[in-house]
Parts: structure tokens; C-alpha cells; sequence
């Protein structure tokens, strides 16, 4: 129920995506993704889903890790119209070791971004010696925060 009202407010233009949040509900409710990059190249990707018509284009080039807002023609029927469009996200980058243990860590902080169409944003910056394979995680929320609709009376119980 909660994702159809979510769909019904981003269709009719009344939900931009948040602009903030508490951090405890974005932890709670953002979509966690991930990925493991093996070399330090050029790498893109998307994790493709059901995202408001919001296609996030991830990308690094070994040194940088950005986000891009996709807007190409082909897949116009498929995104978000607004203009600007609004997103929560952070991103955790982490190396382990042979045990599975964690040897490097680098995580931004919760990032407000507005993102217009074909717009990128640098998310972070890796260290220059950074060996790979890698670990990339993201958490992100498309939405803002449902707010509850006050409670109506409960008319079941009067009795005319």
C-alpha cells in the first residue's frame, strides 16, 4: 500500500523526492545496493529497479565516484518529467581482507542531492593507492517521507 501512494504522489508531480530526512527513517527505509569493482578502471553502472523514474547512472574512474540523473530520449515514457528531481544517499567504499574482515572504509556523510536532467554530482574521492577488488554500497531514497494522514473519527460507533 505504502509503495502505491508512493508511486501515485511521484506521478502527480506532488513528491520531488526528499530533500531531508531524519537519519534514522533513511536507514531504515533507503534502498541498500551494491557492488564489487575487481581492477581500478572505468567502470558505469546502474542498478536497475523500480526507482519514481529516477535512473541513477553510477560511475568511477579509480579515482572519483559519481552519480548521474539519466535522461536520455529512448527512454522517455520511463522517466520522471520534474525537472528537478531530489535524492538521499550514501555511499560506503570498502576494502577486506583474505578473512572477510574490514581493511579499508570510506563512507560519505547522508548527501541532500537535487539532481536536474543529465546532471552529475561527485559523490567521493578514493585514495590513490587504494588497491582493488573494492566493495561499493549505497543507500538511497527516492521519496520523501509518506505523512500520515490525520485519523478520521471513527463514525462505526455512533449511534444515531
Amino acid at each position: 500500500m505504502q509503495q502505491w501512494k508512493d508511486v501515485l504522489r511521484v506521478d502527480q508531480n506532488d513528491d520531488k523526492g526528499p530533500s531531508s530526512m531524519e537519519h534514522q527513517f533513511f536507514l531504515h527505509n533507503s534502498l541498500r545496493c551494491g557492488r564489487v569493482l575487481k581492477v581500478k578502471e572505468r567502470h558505469v553502472w546502474r542498478w536497475t529497479g523500480f526507482h519514481f523514474g529516477m535512473d541513477l547512472i553510477m560511475f568511477t574512474d579509480g579515482i572519483t565516484l559519481s552519480i548521474k540523473r539519466n535522461n536520455r530520449s529512448e527512454y522517455g515514457q520511463l522517466l520522471s518529467l520534474q525537472s528537478t528531481r531530489y535524492v538521499v544517499i550514501r555511499v560506503t567504499v570498502a576494502k577486506l581482507n583474505e578473512q572477510g574482515q574490514i581493511q579499508y572504509c570510506k563512507e560519505t556523510e547522508i548527501l541532500n542531492i537535487a539532481l536536474t536532467k543529465g546532471e552529475e554530482y561527485e559523490l567521493l574521492r578514493l585514495d590513490e593507492n587504494l588497491e582493488y577488488p573494492i566493495i561499493i554500497s549505497a543507500n538511497i531514497q527516492y521519496t520523501s517521507p509518506d505523512i500520515p494522514e490525520e485519523k478520521q473519527p471513527d463514525i462505526s460507533q455512533v449511534v444515531p
